[in-house]
């Protein structure tokens, strides 16, 4: 009985799942200092087919994408369930003090577009290093994806 369960449950997993809703969400801090670097992520949770960023008027790219996917499997009284998550990270720089937008980025999955919303960032000058606390470090939880994300705000600028 045990090797019947454990074929079956390995079968389902190489069956592609049954459609659910993708999600394609963009993190960010709201406000951010000029001349410090913070992370921008997209991520959606399905295989994407292909990805398109959005310009990032204002801000300086100074890495990425780079991209990192994640996978979860549970079995739960015999009921075999997948999650994943695909993830573009950029690092970027405001270039000047004031609000920017970024655009809403786009990604295909199974032939369909999905997108994010435009977000707009705030710039603030800071008055050095030393008023950036480490509390400075929050978690954001991202629910419709079910993942985390570590994402930096800025309490300097007030």
């Amino acid at each position: 009985m045990k090797y019947l369960l454990a074929v079956a449950a390995l079968l389902s997993l190489t069956f592609p799942a049954r459609a659910q809703k993708v999600d394609f969400e963009v993190g960010a801090p709201g406000v951010v200092a000029v001349g410090e670097a913070f992370r921008i992520e997209f991520t959606v949770n399905a295989k994407p087919d292909g990805f398109t960023p959005p310009a990032f008027g204002g801000f300086d790219v100074l890495a990425g994408p780079t991209t990192s996917e994640g996978t979860s499997v549970s079995i739960v009284n015999g009921h075999v369930s997948k999650t994943v998550s695909f993830t573009y990270t950029y690092v970027l720089q405001a270039q000047n003090e004031g609000l920017a937008t970024i655009s809403a980025a786009s990604v295909q999955v199974e032939g369909k577009t999905y997108s994010t919303r435009p977000l707009t960032i705030e710039a603030k000058r800071c008055r050095g290093r030393a008023a950036l606390p480490p509390e400075a470090w929050i978690r954001k939880r991202m629910p419709k994806l079910g993942a985390a994300s570590w994402l930096r705000t800025i309490s300097c600028c007030g």
